[in-house]
């Protein structure tokens, strides 16, 4: 066996390696081979199952609301085809926003990708639910910007405050990301 091919003698880093591999301990520090424990596991479907029924339980609520705008404003065909316009943009757009945070190949991002894109759609969603929501629950009279958001009428006086409805809608989308 020629000199380049026989293995060189162990250093010192190589030791510690092979310890740190095998467990070993070296006085306080304790090398230990990276197992991810089955709890741990558990733990990270948790977190997965839990992100998707989020995320789906969001998709519910905002169709409700987009069905309960129809009710609202059924006599407002040209309100109607506009909202529908603007939501079926905002779908365009959310598409785009997560294809650009995670791009390319879904493989390169791990297995972690669903969740997270699943999170930043959940975020996307709830800021749109309240944008949504504000058709649903009205704005008190004198809002002169509201533009075809209606105002909120007297049987509504014995329903919540308009921020604690938006609140509920952003509670229906799932956990509010802090």
């Amino acid at each position: 066996m020629s000199a380049r091919c026989r293995p060189s003698s162990p250093t010192l880093s190589s030791l510690f390696l092979a310890a740190a591999l095998l467990g070993v301990s070296f006085g306080a520090a304790v090398f230990a081979v990276p197992v991810v424990p089955a709890v741990a596991q558990d733990a990270y479907r948790e977190m997965i199952t839990t992100a998707y029924a989020d995320h789906a339980q969001a998709v519910e609520a905002m169709e409700a609301l987009v069905a309960r705008v129809h009710v609202l404003y059924a006599e407002d065909a040209v309100f109607l085809q506009a909202f529908d316009r603007s939501q079926q943009a905002w779908e365009r757009y959310r598409d785009a926003q997560l294809e650009a945070l995670y791009p390319g190949d879904p493989s390169q991002w791990g297995s972690i990708r669903g969740f997270c894109v699943s999170q930043a759609a959940l975020q996307m969603m709830q800021a749109r639910i309240a944008q949504i929501g504000l058709w649903v629950t009205g704005v008190e009279e004198g809002e002169v910007c509201a533009g075809s958001i209606r105002r909120a009428e007297p049987e509504d006086a014995l329903a919540p405050e308009p921020q604690a409805v938006q609140q509920e809608l952003l509670d229906a989308a799932g956990k509010v990301l802090d």
